[in-house]
């Protein structure tokens, strides 16, 4: 397998421009190297320091490094509008650039979704389907809101490493991959 990078991230809601929003936590793998996360617990306290360093990650990558996410449309789209938010736009030029720079962008979800008639699957269903794991957490993304109003934190951070676990499983099936892109004429960028 070659150079990837998948991540995650997790966030108060799916708006990023609602007053409350915010976006919770960034973890990441390179390769087979350990999961690294980057994390924060308090309302745009430390939001803005928290995207300088997932831009300095983003930026830190070798330019053939292929994105593999589940759902991470969202997440990036999210990520740029907290960006705007709390840094300003130069900051959110500056992401949108670090990730456009890599190779590919592949996002599982979307590719997976047509092996279920058009409708995506949780990460949850879909490796329990693919690979037969499931994780060692039970939650969902939708989740997160209600673990982070009741300071459950390690929660939080235990689903989203979770999540950039599986999703690494499923993106070292990479030649199944190729196979759903060329399938669905995808490639996602």
């Amino acid at each position: 397998m070659g150079d990837i990078m998948v991540f995650d991230c997790e966030t108060t809601g799916i708006n990023p421009y609602d007053g409350d929003a915010s976006l919770l936590t960034f973890q990441y793998k390179i390769n087979n190297h350990p999961i690294d996360i980057l994390a924060i617990w308090n309302y745009n306290d430390d939001e803005a320091e928290l995207i300088q360093k997932i831009i300095q990650v983003f930026q830190s990558l070798d330019d053939y490094s292929d994105l593999i996410t589940y759902n991470g449309l969202f997440d990036i789209q999210y990520m740029m509008g907290r960006t705007v938010i709390t840094s300003d736009v130069y900051d959110a030029s500056r992401l949108y650039q670090a990730i456009q720079d890599k190779r590919f962008h592949h996002d599982l979800m979307k590719l997976y979704m047509y092996e279920n008639n058009g409708f995506p699957l949780t990460l949850n269903k879909l490796c329990a389907r693919k690979l037969g794991i499931k994780p060692e957490s039970s939650y969902v993304g939708r989740d997160m809101p209600k673990l982070y109003l009741t300071e459950r934190y390690e929660e939080i951070l235990k689903h989203a490493e979770d999540d950039v676990k599986m999703t690494y499983e499923l993106a070292k099936t990479r030649r199944e991959i190729k196979v759903l892109q060329k399938k669905n004429s995808i490639i996602l960028q």
